[in-house]
């Protein structure tokens, strides 16, 4: 969520997202699972396991552009086969 206004009379918004996480059903509303911030690196990511084991689902890491967030890595694993390491499918370099 976005807040904008004074304190006491805020207004908030949905995040905007370049590339929508993985498990969203709404456009509109961005669906993160076991999300997490890492300010070190300032990136907000997201994991959604396809069951217990973890050898199948997905994970994106987004960073703020001050705008929306946008995607700099994917990962997935769609069939559940005991595949510990998810393929990469999107990968993009963050310049400071």
């Amino acid at each position: 969520m976005i807040a904008s206004g004074i304190a006491g009379r805020r207004s908030f918004r949905f995040a905007a997202f370049d590339y929508q996480p993985g498990w969203s059903e709404d456009a509109a509303h961005p669906m993160l699972v076991n999300a997490s911030w890492s300010p070190e690196s300032a990136s907000l990511e997201s994991y959604a396991k396809g069951r217990g084991l973890g050898d199948c689902g997905s994970s994106e890491s987004y960073v703020w552009d001050g705008t929306r967030f946008r995607l700099v890595e994917a990962r997935a694993m769609g069939g559940c086969r005991g595949a510990w390491h998810w393929i990469t499918t999107w990968s993009a370099t963050v310049k400071n």
